[in-house]
């Protein structure tokens, strides 16, 4: 890279508020920064080693104690006595959720 920057395309999402305003959301996708490293490979991550977290529900999977760290990565906890993990879908009113600390009290 000489200019030490990338330049990636925007991604314009329409969207709306609770109130009903219009608004915009930009974004770039980080993998179309790819093309900008010469030799640069693609990986083929399984979904096992996979983890998003695009919502609430993600977030409290993850943090619950289904998981443990080990190594800096996320495994199924050992002590669990079933290996599926359960899904979890909390409300329309969770979707929007700015801080979490609610999730404070599953770990008391």
């Amino acid at each position: 890279m000489e200019t030490e920057t990338l330049d990636l395309e925007i991604i314009i999402n329409q969207k709306s508020l609770d109130d009903g305003q219009a608004v915009i959301q930009l974004e770039t996708a980080a993998g179309a920064a790819v093309k900008h490293f010469k030799g640069a490979h693609g990986v083929n991550v399984p979904r096992s080693r996979f983890l998003p977290v695009k919502s609430c529900s993600d977030l409290l999977l993850i943090k619950s104690d289904i998981y443990s760290l080990e190594h800096g990565q996320l495994v199924i906890n050992p002590s669990r006595m079933f290996d599926n993990i359960p899904v979890i879908k909390l409300g329309d009113h969770f979707k929007k959720v700015c801080y979490l600390g609610w999730m404070n009290a599953f770990h008391q």
